[in-house]
């Protein structure tokens, strides 16, 4: 199951308190290319009489380093309940847990098998477990926004364990059918998440997947923006040209998501160089001259690109 947004306050402190009552471990990790704060080292200073090993690695739960990646210091510790109040005093959510003021991604393992799986920086956090009364009561977890990989793959990224925030689900109460468009704020309960009908990502409507013909899902012009001879959108295009999850309800849909996300790509880059941020991508071309009207002309040309993309449907 893949938690759709980052647990904060008192769903942070349930979670983790939960995972300290199924795992026999968790772990952090420091990584060397990376500034690392001093709150950070007295972090680790405190939580050191819970510590069972550290380890040098290249890979650990929900991150594998490329072949030449410098090995980075996981370590060990064991679920005590003293180390339990020092998670509580340091931070307030699951996607803090990220250099420089903290530490990187605390996972938890249970059995010396990764149970609670967390990537901070990527926003991405997900439990392997087949066991019921965990999944149960993980799903009890009031206020914990939770995805099934059912879900994730169909496009249901607000699935939740009950109504606490006041949402019905749109197939539930009969309001919303094939052709519809959802509104912005949804929700589909458990029971609906396999009733045959998708949510385009795009457009936000309903439609049944029989009725896409998923090999005329292609891009129509492939966007291109060269800094220091590398291309920032290649990833975005690489990633349209060889996936098939896609959730669209038609070709021009498809086409204005890869354009979406090229601008939120660029507009990230942007964003990164201003605050004066730091990536591999952006320590690669921050210092290209121009680099900032390079980034928002790009936006602008993408922008006047959406108008011309046709309104075909399937």
């Amino acid at each position: 199951m893949y938690i759709a947004s980052d647990p904060k306050g008192k769903v942070y402190l349930d979670l983790i308190e939960f995972s300290f009552t199924v795992c026999d471990e968790f772990i952090l990790v420091i990584r060397p290319d990376m500034t690392v704060s001093k709150y950070a080292k007295t972090v680790l200073d405190r939580l050191s009489l819970f510590l069972k090993e550290r380890r040098d690695q290249l890979e650990w739960p929900g991150t594998r380093l490329g072949v030449g990646s410098k090995p980075v210091s996981v370590y060990y510790y064991r679920t005590d309940e003293e180390a339990l109040k020092i998670l509580f005093e340091v931070s307030e959510s699951l996607h803090s847990w990220q250099h420089p003021r903290l530490p990187e991604d605390l996972c938890f393992l249970k059995n010396h098998k990764p149970w609670l799986i967390n990537s901070a920086h990527e926003s991405e956090s997900y439990f392997d477990t087949d066991d019921k009364d965990e999944i149960e009561q993980i799903m009890n977890i009031e206020n914990l926004e939770v995805r099934t990989l059912k879900s994730l793959k169909c496009n249901f990224p607000k699935v939740f364990s009950d109504n606490s925030l006041n949402m019905q689900c749109i197939f539930c109460k009969g309001n919303f059918h094939e052709g519809d468009i959802v509104p912005e704020k949804w929700f589909v309960c458990l029971k609906c998440i396999n009733n045959g009908l998708l949510i385009c990502e795009e457009d936000r409507k309903i439609f049944n997947e029989q009725s896409v013909n998923r090999d005329t899902l292609i891009i129509d012009i492939i966007q291109i923006l060269k800094v220091a001879d590398f291309d920032l959108l290649e990833s975005i295009t690489e990633e349209f040209n060889s996936s098939c999850e896609k959730v669209v309800c038609s070709k021009r849909c498809f086409n204005l998501l890869y354009i979406n996300d090229c601008i939120r790509h660029l507009q990230t880059c942007l964003a990164m160089i201003l605050n004066k941020e730091s990536s591999e991508l952006i320590d690669m071309i921050k210092d290209n001259e121009n680099i900032e009207d390079i980034l928002m002309n790009k936006i602008d040309e993408l922008e006047g690109c959406k108008q011309k993309i046709p309104n075909i449907s399937f």
